[in-house]
């Protein structure tokens, strides 16, 4: 029998952590957003071929710190002469701003290429 009063103290306890954050935002007047709500990506290819453009922009209110990282593979189909490359760069972005990276594929030289595994993140800057 003492397992129903923990089991709905357990109950109680999570619905807590649920529903009391949520209403103090309301009550603020502030809806909390997430980073990732307010930060996005976008790639497009070069008109020259020679690369990707990798493009962060910032919505956020607060300025923040992101991450990106991609791989180069030279000559993906050969398997004498293939070569791959991660690169990666940080960087921080104040409020409503944005960059653009460009994956460049020059190292590759007159070799096909292919840019692949690009990732990013980005987090709330730390004072």
């Amino acid at each position: 029998m003492r397992t129903i009063p923990r089991v709905r103290w357990a109950s109680f306890a999570l619905a807590l952590t649920i529903l009391v954050p949520s209403q103090l935002a309301i009550a603020d007047g502030k809806s909390k957003r997430s980073i990732s709500e307010c930060t996005s990506f976008d790639q497009k290819d070069r008109d020259a071929e020679d690369g990707v453009d990798l493009s962060v922009q910032n919505n956020c209110s607060v300025a923040v710190s992101c991450h990106i990282k991609w791989d180069l593979t030279c000559a993906p189909e050969s398997k004498k002469h293939r070569s791959r490359k991660s690169e990666a760069h940080s960087f921080a972005l104040d409020s409503d701003n944005g960059i653009t990276l460009t994956a460049s594929a020059a190292r590759c030289g007159d070799d096909s290429w292919s840019i692949d595994d690009i990732s990013w993140a980005c987090e709330p800057q730390k004072d």
